[in-house]
C-alpha cells in the first residue's frame, strides 16, 4: 500500500472517530435539557446521528481491512505518544503552534530545566563547599558513580526488550559488519604471509641501499634536467632550420618560375 493512500485513509478514520466523539458529547448534553425543549433537542440529536451514520458509512474500499485497522491502531498510539512528548517538552503543539491553556501552571520541560538550572546556580553561589565539589566533580566522578562510561549505564538501564529492539533495528548494519569481518578473515593469509615474516632482520641491510638510492635519485634528477635543456635547444634549432628551409624553398621556386618564363620567351 502506498504511503499517500495510507495517510488519506487514516485521516478518514480520524474524522469518523471525531464525529462519533462529538455525537456522544451531544447525546450527554441532551440529558440536561428540560422537558419543554426535549422534542426539539431529540430531533436535532436524530439529525446529528444521521449525519454521523452517513459519515460512518463512507465506503473506503479497504483491502485487508483488519490488517489496516491494526496498523492504524499502532500508528495512532505512536502518534499520540509523540504529540504528548512534544507538548510536554515544548509546552505547545508544534503542528498547530498553539500554547497549552495551563501553560503557566504546567511549564514545559525545557522551561522547567532552565528554572532548575537557575535555582541550582543560586544554591551553588551561596555555598562555597558545594561550588568547590562541582568544580572537582569530573576528577572524582568514577568514585561517585559506579558507571565509568555511558555504555555500561545503558546496559544497566535497558530492558531485554529494549536491547532486542536495538539489535533488530541494527540488523542490516550488523550484517554489513559481519560480511566485512568475513572478508578480513579471508584476506588475513595475505597479510601474514610467510614471505613477510622476519622482515625486521632485513632492516639493517636496507640502510646502505637507501643512501645509494638517494645519491642515484639526485643524479637522475640532474640528468633529467640536462636532457630537458638539450631537448629545448634541439626544438629551437629544428624550428630555425625549418623556417630557413621554407624561405629557401620559396626563393628557389620563384627563380625557377622566372627561368621557365624566360626560356619560353626565347623559344618564341
Amino acid at each position: 500500500m502506498e504511503k499517500g493512500e495510507l495517510v488519506k485513509r487514516l485521516s478518514l478514520l480520524e474524522d469518523q472517530k471525531n464525529l462519533m466523539l462529538a455525537s456522544i458529547t451531544k447525546a450527554n448534553n441532551l440529558s440536561l435539557f428540560d422537558d419543554h425543549s426535549s422534542t426539539n433537542s431529540k430531533e436535532e440529536a436524530d439529525s446529528d446521528c444521521d449525519s454521523v451514520e452517513a459519515e460512518k458509512l463512507i465506503p473506503l474500499d479497504l483491502v485487508n481491512s483488519e490488517a489496516v485497522l491494526l496498523e492504524h491502531a499502532g500508528f495512532t498510539a505512536f502518534e499520540l505518544r509523540v504529540n504528548h512528548l512534544e507538548k510536554s517538552v515544548w509546552g505547545y503543539d508544534p503542528s498547530g503552534n498553539k500554547m497549552k491553556k495551563d501553560y503557566d501552571q504546567h511549564m514545559s520541560l525545557l522551561t522547567r530545566v532552565e528554572e532548575i538550572k537557575k535555582q541550582l546556580n543560586n544554591v551553588v553561589r551561596d555555598r562555597e563547599g558545594l561550588k568547590a565539589f562541582l568544580e572537582q566533580y569530573d576528577q572524582v566522578a568514577n568514585l561517585v558513580s559506579p558507571f565509568t562510561d555511558n555504555i555500561a549505564l545503558e546496559r544497566q538501564i535497558l530492558t531485554p526488550e529494549g536491547k532486542a529492539e536495538i539489535v533488530a533495528a541494527s540488523s542490516e548494519e550488523l550484517e554489513r559488519v559481519a560480511n566485512s569481518l568475513r572478508e578480513i578473515g579471508e584476506l588475513q593469509n595475505f597479510i601474514d604471509a610467510p614471505e613477510f615474516r622476519g622482515l625486521e632482520k632485513l632492516f639493517p641491510l636496507i640502510t646502505p641501499i637507501e643512501s645509494a638510492h638517494i645519491d642515484q635519485a639526485a643524479k637522475s634528477n640532474e640528468v633529467s634536467a640536462r636532457i630537458t635543456r638539450l631537448l629545448d635547444r634541439y626544438n629551437r634549432l629544428i624550428n630555425t632550420l625549418s623556417e630557413i628551409f621554407i624561405a629557401w624553398d620559396q626563393m628557389l621556386t620563384t627563380i625557377d618560375v622566372h627561368i621557365s618564363a624566360l626560356e619560353r620567351k626565347a623559344r618564341q
